[in-house]
């Protein structure tokens, strides 16, 4: 079964944000160390995933020439290999049957990205873990606090929409105070503070903003900072986007949207 997942992976089926930045993005990163207004060249340029700077050392360019786009293969693999153990040694546990279905399943379903660059599929196979390995131990919130409280806050980096699990991280945060670990719940803070600061800076560089493309928060005022129109606009496009994709005619609406944001850039232009 591993082996069947790693050869998948090393046949590439394109995808449209795959083909117009995600390459693009990953190339950029492996050349340069980090660009002031990179975004200002393509606006998706801004959307600053940790997945890119990842993928730009997983690439293995200057092995293959071209890049590979390993890097959810790996995971899935680990995780896959991970779950196979767990359900040998503990028998009785079905828990790691079930998620075992649920990797197969997500990889019929995810096939053409899991073999590809997506933003989404390195956050949803963590959650995925997580959320497993919570229910089989439930006192790794307590006796893995450090796993327990980073990852939900890193994985904020590789997709802003998964914000809404760092809820999970008030229950270690219970649980350590409940203990009065302030030394732990002072390491984690100051830890969990460098990831997303590191994080907020290289997006201000590339775009002039904390967070792209949340133009509400607006503190800076750098000569390469992208014009406010095209954060609205983008942030527009990602809630058409997510309304169309909830509807019968999904694809006539997106080729609608495609439409009408090339229409919009040629007249910004």
């Amino acid at each position: 079964a591993i082996i069947s997942v790693i050869l998948f992976s090393l046949f590439l089926v394109t995808s449209f944000d795959s083909d117009f930045y995600h390459y693009q993005h990953i190339r950029w990163n492996e050349e340069y160390p980090v660009i002031p207004g990179l975004g200002n060249f393509e606006d998706r340029y801004g959307f600053n995933s940790n997945y890119f700077l990842l993928s730009a050392i997983f690439s293995f360019r200057f092995i293959f020439t071209d890049a590979v786009y390993t890097l959810q293969g790996l995971i899935f693999t680990l995780l896959l290999s991970w779950a196979f153990v767990k359900f040998f040694l503990e028998k009785s546990n079905i828990s790691y049957l079930v998620f075992i279905i649920l990797l197969f399943t997500f990889l019929l379903i995810g096939k053409n990205f899991l073999d590809n660059t997506s933003t989404d599929i390195i956050p949803h196979l963590c959650i995925l873990y997580y959320i497993v390995k919570t229910v089989t131990k439930p006192q790794c919130l307590k006796d893995q606090s450090l796993f327990a409280f980073i990852l939900p806050v890193t994985l904020i980096t590789f997709k802003l929409s998964t914000i809404t699990f760092c809820i999970v991280v008030l229950v270690v945060l219970i649980y350590l105070m409940r203990d009065k670990n302030y030394k732990a719940i002072s390491f984690l803070f100051s830890f969990s503070f460098l990831i997303v600061v590191l994080w907020c800076v290289r997006n201000v560089i590339i775009t002039g903003y904390l967070v792209y493309p949340v133009y509400a928060i607006d503190l800076f005022s750098f000569d390469w900072k992208m014009p406010k129109v095209v954060l609205m606009l983008q942030k527009k496009y990602i809630h058409d986007f997510a309304m169309a994709a909830g509807t019968h005619n999904f694809f006539d609406n997106i080729l609608t949207l495609e439409i009408n944001a090339i229409s919009f850039n040629l007249l910004l232009r």
